[in-house]
């Protein structure tokens, strides 16, 4: 409703621009208007500065435009636009001072597009470092040879997943829809995320932007860099909520990208990733960063498909950082470039007080690269020919169920 009330002021204000055009051009679609300048105007002059009303108003429709084909510089113009508005408004301004009111309305969502836009600088920047981070090493080929030591069900899992014969990709680029709420009395937000994922060397960035049912909007960008974790969050991108950084949040960056291998089912393969063997239907994933560990349980139905992931992680709960059991239901799978992923999820925090699901998300696209269209990136064969990572107790429990 406020995006609608915003586009229709500035095509009011870009018409009333045009029609003290016409007035100052002696036009007879404005015979009525009779703008008096607070200084006296030649003819050339107040032809000249009728120019400036049509050019204005032609730049506010032209903006409008731009709005709507989602330049991210709409803003520039409409703040040019604006200045120069008000400039002719004090010029004429017995006339048309009432003007002013609507130049500081409008003045808002340009100025919160700028804040966006610095946001989305600011994110691009990590995107890049991220990036730019990543060893220049060719991607091998998966092969059965590299899954042969691994729990029974999760080399289900990988060959039902059809990654056997294919490079794994150092990138994984995705896109996401979904809903989510801060507490479990809080009305859930519509949610719309971009993420980046490297597979040499566990890393990520995600950004999202958060909208509720009214104007107001949340962006936020999780992200894990060399092996540290950061969440900074801004309402209208302008207001700072969190910018959130330490152990706790580290830990928590973790246990998300270990999640997370369920989009880039190779990524299972790595040297930093150790499989223990649990039941027929699960097995735990370690995930070492030095000294640092983070582990959870993936379950798995029947088939070979992943059901859930569940595993402690820190969370904020009212300004504490607690750890907590962080569960994952998958909700459905979906096949992109070959490749099936759990692309449908609900995420669950089981506390003493009660399950609270905060999160219910899809993955709407993927993509599965070795570079970035904006800047040649790297890539790296985390699958060696022998798997270092698998366990004594992996080998023989493969060696006892296939004896």
């Amino acid at each position: 409703m406020m995006r609608f009330i915003f586009n229709f002021l500035f095509f009011i204000h870009g018409l009333v621009h045009f029609l003290a055009f016409a007035g100052e051009w002696k036009l007879p679609i404005a015979k009525s208007f009779d703008g008096r300048a607070m200084i006296s105007l030649s003819t050339f002059g107040s032809k000249a500065v009728g120019l400036g009303w049509l050019l204005t108003s032609i730049g506010l429709m032209f903006s409008l435009y731009l709005y709507y084909q989602k330049k991210q510089w709409w803003w520039t113009l409409s703040a040019c636009c604006l200045v120069i508005s008000q400039s002719l408004i004090i010029l004429y301004w017995n006339d048309a001072k009432y003007g002013t009111a609507i130049n500081i309305v409008l003045l808002i969502p340009v100025l919160l597009s700028y804040f966006q836009q610095q946001f989305d600088r600011r994110v691009d920047h990590e995107i890049k470092s991220l990036l730019s981070a990543q060893p220049n090493t060719s991607s091998p080929t998966v092969t059965l040879n590299h899954i042969q030591y691994l729990p029974p069900v999760v080399q289900k899992w990988l060959i039902r997943s059809n990654i056997i014969g294919k490079v794994k990709p150092p990138l994984v680029h995705l896109y996401q829809k979904g809903m989510m709420r801060s507490k479990p009395q809080a009305s859930w937000m519509k949610m719309d995320a971009e993420q980046f994922i490297t597979t040499d060397t566990p890393g990520f960035v995600w950004k999202t932007t958060i909208n509720s049912d009214n104007f107001f909007t949340i962006s936020g960008c999780d992200k894990l860099t060399n092996g540290h974790g950061n969440m900074f969050i801004k309402a209208m991108n302008v207001i700072p909520i969190a910018n959130s950084q330490g152990k706790e949040i580290d830990q928590g960056t973790w246990m998300r990208y270990l999640a997370e291998i369920m989009w880039c089912p190779s990524v299972a393969l790595s040297e930093f990733i150790r499989w223990e063997y649990v039941s027929d239907a699960s097995a735990r994933a370690i995930l070492q960063n030095g000294k640092d560990v983070a582990s959870g349980l993936f379950s798995f139905d029947k088939n070979g498909d992943v059901v859930g992931f569940e595993g402690k992680r820190y969370g904020d709960f009212n300004d504490l950082f607690i750890l907590e059991t962080w569960s994952i239901r998958v909700t459905g799978y979906r096949e992109f470039n070959g490749i099936r992923i759990a692309n449908k999820s609900e995420v669950t925090w089981k506390l003493k007080q009660g399950d609270f699901t905060w999160l219910k998300m899809e993955v709407t696209a993927i993509e599965y690269t070795s570079n970035n269209s904006s800047q040649a990136i790297s890539s790296a064969p985390l699958i060696k020919e022998a798997n270092k990572t698998v366990t004594e107790e992996n080998k023989k429990h493969f060696q006892l169920e296939h004896s």
